[in-house]
């Protein structure tokens, strides 16, 4: 069962790739994350672009080990994501409201 108050997670590495570096300001926008299970471990790769205005100047992911107690589950794996979608999206649709 996944441990939701124990697991381990450790920040692994980062990696990042610029079409070019003429910008002065860009946004990063994340994109489908990524979980690749085997048994207690697992490795999370967090997608996402950088974007100035509606142009994708560059790409990068954020490379997450994982370990847990027990065997991985399903269940407690995807309402611990349901848990955490929710929770972005409602802190995004604040943060939208408050800069109008």
């Amino acid at each position: 069962m996944f441990n939701l108050n124990r697991p381990l997670v450790i920040y692994e590495s980062m990696t990042l790739s610029f079409d070019h570096l003429d910008f002065r300001q860009a946004s990063v926008e994340m994109l489908e994350p990524k979980m690749e299970v085997n048994g207690k471990r697992a490795s999370a790769y967090l997608h996402f672009q950088i974007k100035t205005g509606k142009n994708v100047v560059g790409t990068g992911f954020k490379k997450l080990a994982i370990s847990v107690q027990n065997g991985y589950e399903s269940e407690p794996m995807q309402a611990f994501v349901d848990d955490y979608l929710a929770r972005k999206n409602d802190y995004l649709g604040n943060l939208a409201v408050l800069s109008h």
